[in-house]
């Protein structure tokens, strides 16, 4: 029995943030469930209107009270989160799960540190030499 089946890899999307803003993990995809995870973290889980933010438990202790549903995109088949006030432990891989169709996307995010700014001193403006010795 051969099995020649079609194989999908999925290349992760890539999200760059600086620590302290917003990110928006990106997945779109119209289904009534669906499952963020950083590795064996749970980040967000939705399910016909139950998730984390309303009463549903579970939910990493890294991740309350600072992921949201993109405002309007479950209405547009949009899966997507916004990770608030992001800090350099929530660099890394997650994924978007959809447990109905067993289709994984997945999101590599990458902090960066914020910019920090080097306040110099003014060059001291030199008036030109006397070149003819006076």
């Amino acid at each position: 029995l051969l099995c020649v089946c079609p194989v999908f890899i999925s290349i992760p999307t890539h999200v760059f943030t600086r620590e302290g803003d917003d990110a928006i993990l990106p997945c779109a995809l119209d289904s009534p469930v669906f499952d963020w995870k950083k590795k064996q973290q749970e980040v967000f889980f939705y399910e016909k209107g139950k998730h984390y933010n309303n009463g549903k438990r579970g939910q990493d202790l890294q991740f309350v009270g600072r992921v949201h549903l993109l405002p309007g995109g479950l209405q547009a088949g949009d899966a997507s989160v916004i990770l608030s006030s992001v800090t350099q432990a929530d660099g890394g891989v997650y994924s978007c799960y959809f447990p109905r169709r067993n289709l994984t996307r997945w999101i590599r995010l990458t902090v960066g540190n914020r910019p920090f700014y080097l306040f110099r001193a003014r060059p001291r403006s030199h008036s030109p030499k006397n070149q003819e010795g006076g």
